[in-house]
């Protein structure tokens, strides 16, 4: 499983005024990004930054994750507000709305962004988001026989979590650009070598899905009703799961 790249002891915030917004000042921006730049991985990019209904706290979109940040001269605090009135935090309902959004992003999803594996015809399906190196992930691809006997269709997203930028992106890149996909994931799978490929991809919009249905770890297997299963699951299991003997 991957964690953030932050480990921080919550921060509960009570939200007991509300305050207006507004237009933000290019200084504040500059304040906030300047601050954030010193404790977050070069690689985030830190695509925007909005002042909240709460003085002093900006939610901050860096890389693939949501931040709350209260930023004061040199000083700064990530984590969680809750909206007392509410009972709600925010960083929850930004999650939630990223996720109803995402999944209406993958039911409109055409499978030819996908590698189909299993039984192609089968009426249920499950929606895999898979990592080559992964331990797990290879498991579960040894089970693809047993799934596809089943009746099961195995649709294969690729989430390469060490990032867009690794080895197992490219292997990601590869499988994909590969001229049978199927048997280049085999390969990849069995830890042997894939022939480097370079072409127009999914990958990254596959990621970028990912993050945003609150994937962190792989196998992450969802069912074609949307109940997720987590991590790897039994193929015995999963064929119940789905209906299937």
């Amino acid at each position: 499983m991957t964690r953030s790249w932050f480990s921080v002891a919550t921060l509960f915030t009570v939200c007991l005024t509300v305050l207006s917004g507004g237009a933000l000042a290019q200084s504040e921006i500059d304040a906030v990004r300047n601050n954030l730049k010193k404790i977050i991985p070069a690689q985030m990019e830190i695509k925007s930054i909005e002042q909240t209904p709460m003085e002093g706290v900006y939610e901050v979109r860096a890389g693939n994750e949501n931040l709350f940040v209260y930023s004061n001269g040199e000083f700064v605090m990530i984590g969680e507000v809750y909206d007392t009135d509410r009972r709600v935090s925010w960083a929850q309902e930004r999650r939630d709305k990223e996720k109803a959004v995402a999944m209406k992003d993958l039911a409109a999803m055409p499978e030819s962004n996908m590698i189909i594996m299993g039984d192609p015809e089968g009426e249920r399906y499950v929606t895999v988001f898979t990592d080559t190196d992964c331990g797990w992930c290879q498991k579960f691809h040894q089970d693809i026989p047993v799934l596809q006997a089943g009746g099961l269709k195995v649709r294969y997203l690729m989430w390469p979590r060490a990032g867009l930028s690794s080895e197992s992106a490219r292997e990601a890149v590869s499988v994909w650009c590969a001229e049978d996909q199927g048997k280049a994931m085999t390969i990849a799978k069995n830890r042997q070598t894939v022939e480097p490929k370079q072409c127009e991809n999914p990958v990254e919009q596959h990621y970028e899905l990912g993050f945003r249905l609150g994937v962190q770890g792989t196998p992450f297997i969802m069912l074609d009703n949307g109940k997720v299963l987590g991590g790897y699951v039994p193929p015995d299991k999963l064929l119940a799961e789905a209906g299937l003997n």
